[in-house]
């Protein structure tokens, strides 16, 4: 199947030679071309990104196929964002709501190219704005330490589990989560801060 629409790969792996020589060498055999590259190597854990923006004729079955074996090759971890495809995101939020307003607008008017499939919040505040925008809320309240703590995290994890979202957008949601909801949803969580961390966390931010 060939087409001629956008589409973006990120990579994560060791850090080793020839890397972005292979993946620009493969775009180049299936028809691509590179419009745009990032990449960055974090030289305490030793760990390369790229991110990579496709276009032209791509010949998606031989991409699909030269990446297994990059993959194999780097112990690659990827993502691809093909043509024609939209990521389903889950907004988490407390009680700011301006982030969760903003990508919801934004999303609505056809600037962001997803499906919002929910709203995930810990206040019941963030229900109103679901139902302005006719997004599905879920309220996983609870408190923040102890028994209370766990079950709320429990919660929050058991509803991303079900919902199955591409992406989720932590839009000011004010709790710092446990490490194996990061884990679980390593490459496929982003947090939304107006600042550098941690340097400017702001006042009270947990």
């Amino acid at each position: 199947m060939t087409t001629d629409t956008h589409s973006i790969l990120t990579l994560q792996c060791p850090d080793q030679p020839g890397i972005v020589a292979a993946v620009a060498n493969l775009i180049a055999d299936v028809g691509g071309n590179i419009m745009n590259a990032d990449q960055h190597t974090d030289r305490d854990s030793e760990v390369f990104l790229q991110r990579i923006e496709i276009d032209g004729p791509v010949d998606w079955a031989a991409f699909d196929l030269g990446l297994a074996h990059l993959i194999e090759r780097f112990s690659m971890q990827h993502t691809l964002h093909r043509p024609g495809t939209r990521d389903r995101v889950v907004i988490a939020c407390s009680a700011e709501l301006y982030c969760a307003a903003d990508l919801l607008t934004r999303a609505s008017l056809g600037e962001l190219d997803v499906d919002i499939v929910a709203i995930v919040s810990d206040k019941p505040a963030a229900g109103e704005l679901a139902a302005q925008h006719g997004v599905p809320f879920r309220l996983v309240d609870g408190g923040l330490a102890g028994d209370s703590r766990a079950e709320q995290e429990a919660a929050f994890a058991a509803v991303l589990d079900e919902l199955e979202p591409d992406l989720v957008v932590l839009a000011r949601y004010m709790r710092i989560l446990p490490e194996a909801i990061t884990l679980r949803w390593n490459g496929r969580m982003i947090n939304i801060h107006h600042s550098f961390l941690p340097s400017f966390a702001g006042a009270k931010p947990y």
